[in-house]
């Protein structure tokens, strides 16, 4: 994509949905009440939106990707040594077709080149340059 319009190919999609009014993450009973539908309508934004590349920015640990993902559909995640990158690997949808997907810890605070070249590097191992 050119430098104007590249926007134009990027989907944001929070895991949870429902969060405090003042802001931040949900806490664990909001979490625990709306996981399982998130999870659902996850899958369905896979579905629709045929991306490419996912890149997860919140980490392994549950009750984030690994609560979405684990036992989640046609799901190949294997966890990566890396500082920045936790887990690596493909999310299949019922289309038959699948997509290369990166978890990694959120950026924030985190050395921004160290970050990006460990995110970049993930992708292009699953052959997603």
């Amino acid at each position: 994509a050119s430098e104007d319009d590249w926007a134009s190919h990027l989907v944001w999609s929070n895991l949870y949905k429902v969060a405090p009014k003042k802001g931040g993450n949900p806490t664990g009973k909001q979490m625990d009440a709306q996981r399982d539908g998130c999870k659902k309508l996850l899958r369905r934004e896979i579905e629709d939106f045929a991306p490419s590349r996912i890149l997860f920015l919140t980490g392994w640990q549950k009750p984030w990707a690994e609560s979405f993902l684990q036992g989640c559909g046609d799901v190949t995640l294997a966890k990566f040594k890396g500082t920045h990158v936790k887990a690596t690997g493909r999310l299949g949808t019922r289309k038959g077709r699948s997509c290369a997907a990166v978890v990694a810890n959120h950026p924030q605070g985190k050395p921004e080149g160290d970050w990006v070249k460990e995110v970049r590097e993930a992708f292009e191992g699953l052959g997603a340059n």
